[in-house]
């Protein structure tokens, strides 16, 4: 596999199968304009206006080695950056803190990603991690963000 956009899509589509995982791109979406890059991760599957709920995905690196002649190891470190839009009222930080668990059991569940690559459990890792869970100011709208990061291995 040469390309990382089958990893990626497998990532996608994983999330996309959490219920309420909200609005997932294969890639992060910028925008200069505020409203408009809250659009992108607005979740309005239950109606206008909903809240900000979403997530984007990033191959941050890639290592290779070769344990053995012809066999390349290529081992590749993604981060996905989910958000929420704060509401107190909703209990929001619960809510979120819920979804995130759903993603990291649904990565558990295939460690595989569906056969697309041999394993997400390595030295490093075993499946999705948290790495950090903080507030941020995201298009104008106060954020709960989640960074996780997953850990992919497979076989060149």
């Amino acid at each position: 596999m040469s390309s990382p956009d089958p990893i990626r899509a497998a990532i996608k589509t994983t999330l996309d199968a959490v219920a309420n995982s909200g609005v997932v791109h294969e890639y992060a979406r910028y925008s200069k304009n505020q409203k408009e890059m809250v659009a992108f991760y607005q979740d309005n599957s239950a109606g206008a206006n909903g809240p900000v709920r979403g997530w984007h995905i990033r191959r941050v690196s890639r290592r290779q080695s070769s344990p053995g002649v012809g066999r390349w190891i290529v081992t590749t470190r993604w981060e996905i950056d989910g958000y929420r839009s704060v509401e107190d009222g909703d209990a929001s930080e619960q809510e979120f803190d819920e979804l995130i668990e759903a993603v990291i059991l649904a990565f558990d569940a295939d460690d595989k990603l569906g056969g697309v690559i041999d394993t997400a459990i390595t030295r490093e890792a075993a499946g999705m991690q948290l790495e950090t869970n903080e507030y941020v100011m995201f298009g104008g709208v106060l954020c709960h963000r989640a960074r996780l990061a997953l850990i992919t291995r497979h076989y060149n």
